[in-house]
């Protein structure tokens, strides 16, 4: 058995060293090619509408992935029928918010000016308003797509649904690739964009009827389980609303406050940044359906071993990363930028404060989540992401600081450093103690 959830783990480990080069293609190879094929306004465009839209990847109320950890749970206890009920009512909830959430953009865009309120600078309302719905329905599709995944987890088969979602990825870059270099218009360029998440939907489908013969019928819709689920479901809508404060909002207040080159710089840096974050999350994705299925056999050893592991891997790596980008920094931003704009290392070195303290927390954050126990987790993290925003605006318009605008989400870190770790604590007593 050590040796299943060994392999497991390196499995889902590889799957995620995998995202990261298809995030690395995204962030070193596209970054640049932007920078030199689209005018900068055009590129701050780009930049604050797919901020905005990333805002409704958090309409599902985090039914997915609490789905994703009761399917694992439910599987894996031989609840069979509950199982069936579960995705049925991942997908109504889905498709409903899809409809209702699209039919009300196009409400938005239609009745207000778009370019004012985002203060875009280069596209015109019509060619903003479409990109934004076809943002939009892309969000929705993945979505949809993303629901059988519980069925990959349940079988300790995590790995496989992380490379059809990154291979689905990899194809979006391409077609932003041979976009920007065919000098394919915009509009075209996100209407084609499509593609990739309507494929990965459809083969999905298909292949998880190996693993577990799932047909929709509402005749398996199960209101009481629904109910039991909601609140889980809702406060793990904390932390996709936390981190679309922190980013998309974060992203919104530097564009309004120091302009479009502001923006670019502060955009390039965190994403330079930003590779420890996904570095950390590469670990921690590829332990959390073991954390899942560990929990639903109440293998109380085997969850402290992994918490253990997972603690000091990602703290020292954290570490390292962090000192190779202040030593190398420069010369990467150099060449990955083109030259087009410095290395700002006053701003590298808030990101990486900002990091460090992060790291502390995320380690405790995935054994709370994978066990939809992260309810007081996720309102504390939305509660001190609200905080952070307004004190980022005040400081950003007293200051005029980038710097210090990225220092105050030590706010939400610090705190959450030592909240996480107590609630992780009190969650493996109440198992132990059972």
């Amino acid at each position: 058995m050590k040796n299943l959830y060994n392999s497991t783990i390196s499995k889902n480990l590889i799957a995620n060293i995998f995202g990261v080069g298809i995030q690395l293609i995204n962030q070193v190879i596209l970054i640049p090619l932007y920078l030199i094929y689209w005018p900068i306004d055009l590129y701050s465009d780009w930049i604050v509408i797919t901020a905005l839209s990333a805002f409704f990847s958090m309409s599902d109320m985090g039914l997915n992935s609490v789905t994703q950890n009761q399917f694992s749970i439910s599987y894996n206890q031989n609840r069979l029928q509950e199982c069936e009920s579960l995705l049925t009512n991942n997908y109504i909830l889905v498709f409903c918010m899809g409809i209702l959430m699209t039919l009300g953009s196009i409400i938005f865009v239609t009745s207000f000016n778009i370019i004012q309120i985002l203060n875009l600078h280069y596209l015109s309302r019509i060619e903003a308003s479409i990109i934004f719905i076809l943002l939009l329905m892309h969000i929705f599709i993945g979505m949809g797509s993303t629901v059988l995944d519980s069925i990959y987890r349940s079988q300790s088969l995590t790995y496989k649904a992380i490379y059809i979602g990154q291979i689905a990825r990899l194809c979006e870059c391409i077609i932003i690739l041979l976009s920007l270099i065919l000098k394919i218009p915009i509009l075209w360029m996100v209407l084609l964009y499509l593609a990739p998440r309507i494929i990965s939907l459809i083969y999905r489908i298909n292949n998880t009827k190996k693993y577990f013969d799932y047909r929709f019928s509402l005749k398996s819709t199960n209101i009481l389980l629904l109910k039991q689920i909601i609140v889980p479901s809702i406060t793990f809508m904390s932390f996709p609303i936390g981190n679309a404060i922190i980013y998309q909002g974060f992203t919104l207040v530097v564009n309004k406050i120091f302009g479009a080159d502001a923006l670019v710089l502060f955009n390039t840096i965190r994403t330079l940044c930003n590779f420890v974050k996904t570095m950390i999350t590469t670990i921690l994705q590829a332990v959390w359906p073991e954390f899942t299925i560990a929990y639903s056999k109440k293998n109380i050893m085997r969850m402290k071993s992994l918490f253990k592991k997972v603690m000091i891997i990602a703290n020292s790596s954290g570490i390292i990363l962090c000192t190779f980008i202040l030593s190398f920094g420069p010369w990467i931003y150099r060449i990955w930028s083109a030259g087009s704009i410095d290395f700002n290392y006053p701003l590298a070195i808030s990101f990486i404060i900002v990091l460090l303290f992060y790291n502390i927390w995320s380690s405790s954050y995935v054994v709370l989540v994978s066990t939809n126990k992260h309810s007081r987790l996720g309102i504390a993290y939305l509660i001190l992401s609200c905080i952070a925003i307004i004190i980022a605006m005040l400081i950003g318009e007293s200051c005029q600081s980038l710097p210090m605008v990225e220092i105050c989400l030590l706010i939400v870190h610090i705190p959450l450093s030592f909240y996480a770790l107590r609630e992780t604590h009190i969650l493996f007593k109440h198992i132990n103690n059972k």
